[in-house]
């Protein structure tokens, strides 16, 4: 693809990335992530989390439960 052309279809794609973006209803609006950002920064300053190695090995037994039915199947 010549230069030129590689322009034009970049312009295509940044086009069709926005439109999509702007009426993509399963993305999160920026007040949407801020809120989120908002509530995980109160969460974490109020002492309402947990160890990560806790979360990660709940993480890891619903993973292997998951892997075990689907053998049963």
């Amino acid at each position: 693809m010549d230069p030129i052309e590689r322009k034009s279809a970049a312009e295509v794609i940044d086009k069709e990335s926005e439109f999509t973006s702007a009426t993509d209803d399963d993305e999160p609006t920026e007040e949407e992530i801020r809120a989120s950002v908002r509530r995980s920064m109160q969460q974490a300053l109020s002492g309402e989390t947990r160890p990560a190695d806790d979360a990660l090995e709940e993480i890891r037994r619903e993973l292997a439960a998951y892997a075990d039915a689907r053998q049963d199947n």
